[in-house]
């Protein structure tokens, strides 16, 4: 995302993907690096989950989700960018990345894109469902959920769960309760 700039559409919508066509960084191997990224992350949690059925099922539901929102991405993309996305679709793949990095590249990462996408709550996230899965497994294979020895660990761990849950929470009512005491500009 640090790629990515939010602009507005010629419609008059926000949309991240809108503005100077980003061919650089990830871009210039893949069109679609977040989904991949968020692909590889959901394959990982499904993996430590350890159940094959609940798995096969999630990736393929996000499969399905995810191929027609990139076909709806990349029709907004031919609309608002016209021929140079064209080429761009041809040359380099949807999904699975190539090793060969597109010759014309534009973009700059920048800290900007990254605030202003929120990826900090993936890593918020991704955190929470690690600590999740590890104390899943620690109450399973030792049939209580603060054991002796190790109720220090798990209480800290639980603990960092909830208040990474309780900042994005708090972040999340404090920028919707902004955005609707702001005044309106239309």
């Amino acid at each position: 995302m640090g790629h990515v700039k939010v602009n507005w559409t010629q419609s008059g919508r926000r949309h991240p993907h809108i503005g100077q066509l980003v061919t650089a960084g990830p871009y210039a191997y893949v069109r679609h690096p977040l989904y991949l990224g968020t692909f590889l992350i959901g394959g990982g949690f499904c993996l430590i989950a350890g159940h094959l059925w609940v798995s096969a099922a999630a990736l393929g539901l996000f499969l399905t989700i995810y191929r027609r929102k990139m076909a709806q991405e990349e029709a907004l993309l031919r609309d608002e960018v016209g021929t140079p996305y064209i080429v761009y679709q041809a040359a380099v793949p949807r999904w699975l990345p190539t090793w060969q990095r597109y010759p014309n590249r534009q973009g700059r990462w920048s800290w900007p894109g990254i605030v202003a996408s929120k990826e900090w709550k993936t890593l918020i996230w991704v955190v929470v469902v690690i600590i999740a899965l590890y104390l899943r497994e620690e109450i399973v294979q030792e049939r209580e959920f603060f054991p002796p020895g190790e109720w220090l660990k798990h209480a800290l761990l639980l603990m960092t769960g909830l208040l990474l849950m309780l900042m994005d929470g708090t972040v999340e009512l404090l920028t919707r309760r902004k955005r609707t005491l702001a005044p309106s500009t239309s």
